[in-house]
């Protein structure tokens, strides 16, 4: 597979790759994922924080629950304590 790559390239997380031999184009852009354990600026703010509302109620409801019944009970708890606010 022969990759291309220039500085603007990388800047932007793009490289261009030969497709597939079926494929209509004889290159693909891809964007390349980013690094394992690196948290995209965009994305920061839906993680947990230590003393987030999400984490505290995530804590608070029994071990026992899962699934559906487990996140439904979170999102009660949430709505719950963002509204007192």
């Amino acid at each position: 597979m022969t990759v291309i790559s220039t500085p603007d390239l990388e800047k932007n997380r793009l490289e261009i790759i030969q497709s597939v031999p079926w494929a209509s184009e004889e290159w693909t852009v891809k964007k390349r994922s980013f690094p394992k354990g690196e948290v995209p600026a965009h994305l920061k703010k839906y993680l947990f924080k230590k003393n987030d509302v999400v984490k505290q109620c995530a804590d608070l409801v029994p071990k026992e629950l899962k699934g559906k019944e487990k996140i439904q009970k979170i999102n009660e708890c949430v709505s719950e304590k963002l509204s007192k606010k």
